[in-house]
């Protein structure tokens, strides 16, 4: 009989309850921008990025999201696997300087309002993935009182390379260029994950829908 201490498959059982099933299709929506790939390489050369890792913390509000951590956490999710450099997220000059790089027309062909549009530049070095996990724009909500709804999109910075994929439900991305998009919805389960030999830069789009 399992008990606490032997018990792996939790995380199933987790999402059965939720019902989540892989065999039910989620549609991925898909969007291209025609941006330069070097910009964003002199913007991480000369500013200083934020480097967190997918781990448990005490400061975290939603204990549902909290409880999803700790599961990849003790299936071995840990600092030295599950780390990102992110640029943006604490700076604000950070994100003016990515929405210019990005473009302002591409920000409002989105759909997004770009006065609250909060742009993440996301760094993977090989060996890191952020696991199983779903967004709930939880601190985005709380930034701008619920004043709308929230969106968030995913654009692929570097060029596609080995061992680059993301997994959006049941979909796979990979084998993308520089400005290829995605829609990543609220409460969709996904993974983003970099076993290859270079890094994997992406830009995280969140904001109110005009």
């Amino acid at each position: 009989m399992n008990n606490i201490f032997t018990k792996s498959n939790y995380y199933q059982e987790y999402l059965a309850t939720k019902g989540v099933d892989l065999k039910e299709h989620h549609e991925l929506n898909k969007f291209y921008f025609n941006i330069d790939y070097s910009d964003f390489v002199e913007f991480m050369r000369t500013e200083t990025p934020l480097i967190k890792s997918h781990v448990p913390r005490p400061y975290f509000e939603d204990g549902e999201a909290m409880r999803e951590i700790v599961m990849t956490y003790d299936l071995g999710y840990k600092e030295h696997n599950a780390t990102e450099h992110n640029w943006g997220y604490h700076e604000e000059s950070q994100n003016t300087t990515l929405k210019r790089l990005f473009g302002i027309a591409n920000i409002k062909s989105l759909g997004i309002d770009p006065d609250t549009a909060l742009l993440r530049l996301l760094k993977y070095a090989p060996g890191n993935s952020i696991p199983l996990h779903k967004d709930t724009f939880h601190s985005f909500r709380d930034r701008f009182a619920n004043k709308g709804k929230v969106v968030r999109f995913l654009v692929a910075i570097s060029p596609w390379d080995w061992g680059h994929f993301i997994q959006l439900h049941d979909n796979v991305w990979s084998n993308w260029s520089t400005g290829d998009t995605i829609e990543i919805p609220a409460n969709v389960y996904h993974v983003t994950t970099n076993c290859g030999i270079s890094d994997k830069v992406t830009l995280s789009i969140t904001g109110l829908v005009t």
